[in-house]
């Protein structure tokens, strides 16, 4: 249920047409931008259809925008040879930002699952090789 002091915080945003040139990306973009067959796709249809998702910047004090979300469309937008691209424009301070820190030891665990399912899958592959009246059951 909101209340009247948070319906008094509630921020009226629009998306605004923002020149690429105009935008900068953030430095603790947690991810890499590759140009492979999936982002000249994107490209493909960013030319034939525009941005159909804004994507989210804040102001820079020395004037510009910092792209919070949205590094793949811009760089889609790019290749597409678009100028600009929508954006919510939004004032967001740093520790606003959602940034993914992700501990050696969660990598680790990540890594040990995705291991134990490639093991598992490997141990069934001979299964699904044999024809099922072919396999013999072991007692």
């Amino acid at each position: 249920m909101l209340n009247s002091e948070h319906l008094s915080t509630v921020r009226t945003e629009k998306v605004e047409e923002i020149h690429l040139l105009e935008i900068s990306h953030f430095p603790h973009h947690p991810f890499k931008i590759k140009v492979d067959e999936e982002m000249l796709e994107m490209a493909e249809s960013v030319d034939q259809y525009g941005v159909l998702v804004p994507g989210l910047v804040r102001p820079k004090g020395e004037g510009g925008y910092e792209m919070i979300s949205g590094h793949r469309r811009k760089k889609a937008s790019e290749l597409a040879g678009v100028s600009s691209m929508p954006c919510i424009v939004r004032e967001m301070e740093d520790s606003n930002l959602q940034s993914e820190k992700i501990a050696p030891s969660e990598k680790a665990f990540a890594f040990k699952v995705k291991l134990d399912a490639i093991k598992y899958k490997l141990e069934d592959l001979p299964k699904k090789c044999v024809p099922s009246w072919e396999r013999k059951t072991v007692t």
